[in-house]
């Protein structure tokens, strides 16, 4: 079956006057909104990037507020900070880890075949 012979007794047909100018104010109005979303999606984008890092900038700031300088010349540690200073003695550290027994650990084979890991 040849389609060519079928295709050439029809007629040609012609678009309706018209129809090319209104594809083409489509066609720009169509580049128009996605060049505007393509804008609009950078410009949040900066948006959210330069909020993160004043977040980041900012927080430990406002976290602390004046830091924990405040709360060692005052002495004691306000109810709503999480901080407590108390005072390390190390030398009675030292002492007493000097005067607990140390502890001797005896390691011993648990398998003789090469082929398992030998375990402690």
């Amino acid at each position: 079956m040849n389609e060519e012979k079928y295709l050439s007794y029809l007629d040609k047909v012609s678009a309706p006057p018209g129809f090319e100018q209104a594809v083409l104010n489509r066609l720009r109005k169509e580049r128009k909104h996605r060049l505007w979303l393509r804008r609009l999606e950078l410009g949040l984008t900066a948006a959210v990037i330069v909020l993160v890092v004043l977040q980041l900038t900012f927080q430990p700031l406002s976290k602390w507020g004046s830091g924990p300088t405040e709360l060692a010349s005052n002495g004691h540690a306000a109810s709503e900070e999480r901080f407590i200073i108390e005072p390390v003695d190390l030398k009675k550290e030292i002492k007493m880890a000097y005067e607990e027994p140390q502890t001797i650990f005896i390691l011993e084979q648990v398998s003789d075949n090469w082929i398992q890991q030998i375990k402690y």
